[in-house]
Parts: C-alpha cells; structure tokens; sequence
C-alpha cells in the first residue's frame, strides 16, 4: 500500500493498494474484485511462468473520490511507472468507482472494461483491463504519446492514393504481411493496408510516423478477439506468434501448453477472423465515405 502524506505535517491524505500478482491463491477468493479479476485472466490469457498482473484495487483522496485530484495525478505517475518498468507484466487491472469520468483516459491507456462490480450504496464499480502480451510497450508509448517518439524523418507511405481499393484476397495477403511486418518499420511502410481507408481513418488520430497507424489498428484488432465467443485460444495464438514472435511454431505451440498439431490450427483461426473484422471495418468505411 502507497500512503500520501502532506509535506508540512506529515499527514496522511490518501493512500493507494496496488496488487502484485503472480498466482490464484486462496486468500483471492475472499476479494471478489480481486476473484473477478483472477477469472478474467484465466478465461481470456492465462499468465505464463514468470509473469505476473498488477492490480489497483483501491485509490482514496477523501476530498475527491473517484475524481480528478493532484494526488490522483500522482497515483496515476506511479501507475504508470510500474507498467513501463515491469519485467513479466501480462495482465493490468485497475478499477474506477466513475467509469463516465475515465473511460476516455483509460481507453487511451490501452485499457478496456471487462466488468462492473454493484456496491451496496447505490455505486458500480468498473475494472478496466489491459492485456501487456497484446501491446508491447514500443506500440504503447507510439499510442499514448502525442506525437513521435523520436525526431528521424518520416519516410512516406506507400505509393498509390489514399483509400485505394483492393481485393479481399490482396486486402487479406497485406494485413497477414502486416501482422508479421509489427516489428520491422520498413517492411510496415511498404505494406498496402497503409493506403486503405480504415488506415487513413486511423491516422487522423494518431501520431505523425505512418506506421503508428496500422500497428495500432492491428493490435487493437487482435484485443478484439477476445470479446468473441471462444475466441480466447485464436487470440493468444496471434499474439504468441506476431507480437511475442518465439522462433519456432514448436516454441510457440510450447509457450501455450498446446500440442504442435493444435497451435496451427488456433493460429490460422486467429488470422482469418482478424482479416475479417479488418475486411468488414474497410468496407464500412467504403460505403460511408
């Protein structure tokens, strides 16, 4: 526990619980945030050996619960800091007793809600969540930042016009080039999705590297996997291999505790309905420009 203190008289005047977990002990089931917590990971992404969630189960400052406070600012810094210097970080939990207030900020932070918790005094608590094995802090830093993270020149896009059209088959051939490009910049900028339209929608809001764009799309893509039925297996199939990226199918099919025979079949799973929530969200963005 983080205690706040006055720096005049030493005073307590907030405090803040942040949870390092590394397993499901017994004493989780008699937190039921904490339990719920616990289920999501093991419904979702199981943690693997050596790693470990962070969890913020309580942020106090009297004066402004659950509001916007400089020692709320300073709980956040300290989040922050924990998720950036973390070695084995997979799962990030932090819970908000005003979801309408933090949603936005939260969203931001790569974190999503995943549950509400009712209290008794007519208040919902609402966990936001963030999957670290999804987004690897070079991606996380390009989203949460305003701008680029260093001053090289920019090298342009791929030829061709923005919004330029493609087939299904060359539309899905570009995001599986893309999902094994996330690593090498160049091989990104080269990539045709660039020119798409979900992309250039994509880039109104993001940082000025051509790349942040559909890395950022991709990732968030794949989290998306996770609100479909049964699409927990396809999901970390994809981040074992495109953001985690072992050197052998055998290592990844190993990390995941799958038989080698398995893991191509939840990977190709994986890829196809990427391609497909990418294809549909391409032509949405067709019929509506």
């Amino acid at each position: 526990m983080a205690n706040y203190r006055r720096t005049d008289t030493r005073e307590t005047v907030a405090f803040m619980t942040w949870l390092r977990l590394t397993g499901r002990g017994e004493e989780a089931d008699a937190d039921p945030v904490v339990s719920a917590a616990w289920d999501h990971v093991e419904s979702n992404a199981p943690l693997r050996p050596g790693e470990h969630l962070l969890l913020c189960r309580f942020m106090v400052d009297p004066e402004t619960y659950g509001g916007i406070s400089h020692v709320g600012h300073l709980m956040q810094l300290r989040i922050c800091v924990d998720w950036i210097r973390s070695q084995g970080l997979g799962w990030s939990f932090i819970l908000s007793p005003d979801a309408t207030l933090w949603s936005p900020l939260m969203s931001h932070l790569g974190h999503r809600p995943v549950f509400d918790t009712p209290w008794d005094r007519e208040r919902t608590f609402t966990m936001f969540a963030c999957d670290w094995r999804v987004t690897p802090l070079e991606i996380w830093f390009d989203r949460t930042q305003p701008g680029a993270l260093s001053d090289r020149p920019v090298t342009p896009a791929a030829d061709g016009p923005a919004g330029e059209t493609l087939t299904r088959t060359g539309f899905d051939r570009a995001v599986r080039d893309a999902l094994r490009a996330l690593h090498h910049p160049d091989d990104l900028r080269a990539n045709p999705l660039l020119s798409c339209r979900t992309v250039a929608v994509e880039a109104e809001y993001g940082s000025t590297d051509p790349v942040d764009s559909p890395r950022r799309l991709l990732t968030e893509t794949v989290a998306a996997l996770l609100d479909e039925p049964r699409g927990a297996k396809a999901h970390r199939a994809v981040v074992t291999a495109f953001l985690e990226r072992p050197r052998t199918q055998e290592a990844s099919a190993q990390r995941l505790g799958l038989p080698y025979s398995t893991y191509p079949r939840h990977l190709a799973h994986g890829v196809e309905r990427v391609c497909e929530l990418l294809w549909r969200r391409e032509r949405s963005e067709a019929s509506s420009g």
